[in-house]
């Protein structure tokens, strides 16, 4: 029986799940590349009585990631915005989403987004802009990017530092 389907049942006059076991759901969701589950999971959600968090949506961008569905994880991010549950941490499994397909456009208006609404990119956003651009063979902006996170006060780590140097090398710089 699939995840959903049990959430179904819980839901019908049982003990709603934890949040633990929704994450597990979305989890399941993630390794099995089931994005339209955890859609089916957020719709049940929705129309539930439980409500719907910033953890959960991070979990759900997290499937739409895995899975190279961007378009879906933008969508998302978007319901996430107009609920106010648009977290650094939601905002960072979107660019995680759009860098693995390489949109880089993409990854930089949700990075100009944040910082308008006052979500200050972290680490781990810089670290996977910067992947997204060396993926999508914008080495000058991954470099940048460098740039522009030291002079927002933000400290690179291992992951960044590699980001970086594997766009030096692509980019034979």
């Amino acid at each position: 029986m699939r995840p959903l389907l049990r959430f179904a049942k819980i839901q019908r006059g049982k003990p709603l799940p934890t949040t633990d076991a929704i994450e597990a759901k979305f989890r399941s969701c993630k390794s099995r590349g089931d994005w339209a589950g955890a859609l089916l999971l957020l719709r049940e959600m929705r129309d539930g009585t439980l409500k719907l968090t910033s953890r959960f949506y991070s979990s759900a961008l997290s499937v739409f990631s895995a899975a190279a569905q961007w378009g879906w994880a933008m969508a998302l991010l978007g319901d996430a915005q107009r609920s106010s549950l648009d977290s650094v941490t939601v905002y960072n499994a979107a660019i995680h989403a759009c860098g693995r397909a390489a949109q880089c456009e993409q990854v930089a208006l949700l990075m100009d987004d944040m910082r308008r609404k006052r979500k200050l990119p972290d680490v781990y956003t810089y670290s996977m802009a910067v992947s997204a651009h060396t993926k999508g063979d914008q080495y000058a902006q991954a470099l940048w990017l460098m740039e522009d996170m030291q002079q927002h006060g933000v400290v690179p780590n291992v992951v960044t530092y590699n980001a970086a140097i594997t766009a030096c090398e692509k980019g034979q710089q």
